[in-house]
């Protein structure tokens, strides 16, 4: 499962982020959450989480908030996206995105997006 959270509504958006998180780990614990920040990871760690499989956990949740100010993910988004394992589950919430941008169209068509205004 591969989740968008956008819009200018932040009270709507963070209640479905957490009501989501809420559930993942109801149901399989918080051993396989995963939270990363773009604005101040890497690259390369949230590949690696994307790509890893879970660790003392049957299923893991990966939560990238504003991963679109790293330009190399964006770059790179439609490749990690198809070869995330079917054991992750991805939340992506971008606080604001560009509805120009190649990027915007492929998480609109290619993930369950959700935009709360």
């Amino acid at each position: 499962m591969i989740t968008t959270l956008t819009g200018s509504n932040h009270f709507l958006v963070q209640a479905e982020l957490s009501r989501l998180v809420k559930d993942f780990v109801t149901q399989y614990t918080d051993m396989g959450l995963q939270r990363f920040d773009g604005e101040e990871a890497e690259y390369d760690q949230m590949r690696e989480a994307l790509e890893s499989l879970p660790f003392l956990a049957s299923k893991k949740l990966v939560v990238l908030r504003n991963p679109g100010v790293n330009k190399e993910f964006v770059a790179h988004v439609e490749q990690l996206l198809a070869n995330l394992p079917e054991t992750t589950d991805l939340i992506i919430h971008e606080p604001k995105l560009d509805k120009r941008s190649v990027y915007y169209k492929y998480l609109q068509k290619n993930t369950d997006y959700k935009e709360f205004n």
